[in-house]
C-alpha cells in the first residue's frame, strides 16, 4: 500500500488550511492512502476555547466537503481532522476517512491533551467511539490521535480487533525532548503490537513536525524535519508477516495475569 503523509502548519483560518491541505496533498505521486495531521482545520486556542469552538462545522460544512472532493479527486482514501460539531452539540476532535467522496468511517479523539498547562477537554468532548480498524487497500487501519500516543493500551486494542497500521494524526506540541519522545513513543507502539505505525505531525512554530512511517521492527522507514510537505512510503505486508512469524506477540500474552487491568 502506497500512503501520503503530509505535514502542515495550520493556522487560525479554516479556509486557508482547506487550501493548504489540498495544494499539499496535489504533490507527489498517487496514493492508495492520504494522512493529514491533527488540528489540520484548525489549531485550537486553549486560551481562548470560544474561538475555537464557534469554528466548529457539522459534517455538511465547508472542511468536510473540501476533504470529500479531495478523496473523489485523487482517488486516494483520504484520513483527515477537524473539529466537528456533532448532532448532540458536542465539539469533537474528529478523524474521517474519506473514500470516493464519502465519509467511510470515523474516530473521536479519546484521550484529551490536559496536560503541559493546556487543556484540551475546554474546547473538545471526549470521544466515545470503541477503538476499531478501518479497510484500506490490503490492510486494517487503526486511527489515534495525537495525546493517545502516550496510552499504549488503546493501539493494543486496535491491533486485538485486526489492525496492521495504526495512524497517529499529532499536534505534538515542541518543547524539552519531546521530539525525541515523539519518535521513541512512534517506535514503541509498533514493536510492541508487529505493525506499521504512522504519526502525521503539524509543524511550525509550537510543534516539533518529524513526520514518520515506522516499521514492525521499529525502523524509520521515512521521516521528515520541520518543513511542511509530504512523506511517501510503501508499507509490505510480507513485513508484518515475517515479523509475526518470528514474534508471536498476541498469541504469546498472558492473558491469565493480566487481562483484567
Amino acid at each position: 500500500m502506497k500512503v501520503k503523509i503530509v505535514q502542515l502548519s495550520s493556522g487560525p483560518d479554516v479556509q486557508q488550511n482547506i487550501e493548504k491541505s489540498i495544494r499539499l496533498a496535489s504533490q507527489g505521486e498517487k496514493a492508495d492512502l492520504i494522512v493529514f495531521p491533527e488540528y489540520q482545520m484548525i489549531v485550537p486556542d486553549f486560551a481562548n476555547p470560544g474561538f475555537t469552538i464557534r469554528q466548529a462545522e457539522s459534517e455538511e460544512g465547508v472542511f468536510v466537503t473540501a476533504m470529500r472532493e479531495l478523496s473523489k479527486n485523487s482517488g486516494s482514501a483520504v484520513l483527515c481532522n477537524g473539529t466537528i460539531l456533532d448532532g448532540k452539540n458536542r465539539v469533537l476532535n474528529r478523524s474521517l476517512f474519506l473514500e470516493n467522496g464519502e465519509i467511510s468511517f470515523r474516530y473521536d479523539k479519546t484521550h484529551l491533551y490536559d496536560a503541559m498547562n493546556s487543556r484540551e477537554s475546554a474546547v473538545y468532548s471526549y470521544g466515545l467511539l470503541p477503538y476499531r480498524g478501518h479497510r484500506v487497500s490490503e490492510f486494517t487501519i487503526g486511527p489515534l490521535i495525537c495525546y493517545d500516543l502516550r496510552f499504549p493500551e488503546a493501539a493494543r486494542a486496535l491491533r486485538l480487533r485486526g489492525a496492521r497500521v495504526i495512524t497517529y494524526q499529532s499536534g505534538w506540541f515542541s518543547g524539552q525532548g519531546k521530539k525525541d519522545q515523539w519518535i521513541t513513543l512512534l517506535s514503541s507502539r509498533a514493536i510492541e503490537n508487529g505493525c506499521y505505525v504512522i504519526g502525521a505531525a503539524q509543524t511550525g512554530e509550537a510543534f516539533t513536525g518529524n513526520s514518520a512511517v515506522i516499521d514492525p521492527k521499529g525502523a524509520i522507514v521515512a521521516r521528515l524535519g520541520k518543513e511542511e510537505g509530504i512523506l511517501e512510503a510503501q508499507l509490505s505486508a510480507a513485513s508484518i508477516e515475517e515479523y509475526d512469524r518470528n514474534y508471536p506477540l498476541v498469541e504469546q500474552r498472558r492473558t491469565d495475569l493480566y487481562s483484567s487491568l
